[in-house]
């Protein structure tokens, strides 16, 4: 098949940004991405490397 628009390796990089939450949004990973790697691909690509990483996509519980 086709190679992987994102490496394992960027995939973990971006995993762990995002749970440390410098990234909070795909959209967010996707500017990141196409600045500083140079990598062209679709917010829908790195959702799919977040599934596989394991992240779930939830909204916050407003506390009082």
């Amino acid at each position: 098949g086709c190679p992987k628009k994102i490496e394992t390796s960027t995939s973990t990089y971006l995993t762990k940004l995002v749970i440390k939450g410098k990234l909070p949004i795909v959209v967010d990973a996707y500017k990141y991405l196409r600045n500083a790697f140079n990598i062209k691909c679709s917010t829908q690509t790195i959702q799919n490397a977040f599934k596989r990483a394991g992240l779930k996509s939830a909204i916050k519980v407003k506390k009082p």
